[in-house]
């Protein structure tokens, strides 16, 4: 196993990481369904990661096993309101482990990764928001180090 920087041509594969979690995700709440299906929604999901590769505030791993993504996180340095002595701060977009290798700290191991990245930039502290309905998140998070700090509430207008 091994960890990496993920390149253009992982999209596809990642296209099918990101729907396994979009899916974990809709067992919770409608709100993760996608726009579309097939076609549509890979090409639009492409793009995006595709955004996120590129880019310099973020670091885009893929945690990998004899040539085959199994695992990827995006991780991104975001921008403070401009009121707050803290200028930036780090915040997980994405992470995901496909099921065979969960509970083998590969998960750990790509927080981790990713949290020197935002240390080597002078980042000090990260933030990651998981579905309040999602338990594994939230052992995966605490079991880190993670302590909340936000409430968010939703409500559906009609």
């Amino acid at each position: 196993m091994k960890i990496r920087k993920a390149r253009e041509r992982d999209l596809d594969r990642l296209c099918e990481l990101g729907y396994k979690l979009l899916k974990h995700h809709m067992k919770f709440r409608k709100y993760y369904t996608p726009v579309s299906e097939g076609k549509k929604r890979t090409r639009m999901q492409k793009k995006y990661y595709k955004e996120h590769i590129k880019k310099r505030s973020c670091l885009f791993l893929v945690l990998e096993q004899d040539d085959n993504a199994v695992g990827y996180s995006i991780a991104k340095i975001e921008k403070s309101p401009p009121v707050l002595n803290e200028k930036e701060y780090g915040n997980f977009a994405e992470i995901y482990v496909d099921r065979g290798y969960r509970n083998k700290g590969w998960g750990r191991k790509l927080l981790e990764k990713s949290l020197g990245w935002f240390r080597r930039r002078g980042v000090k502290r990260s933030t990651v928001k998981y579905d309040a309905k999602n338990p594994e998140g939230e052992r995966f998070y605490r079991t880190a180090g993670f302590r909340p700090f936000q409430n968010e509430y939703e409500v559906y207008l009609k």
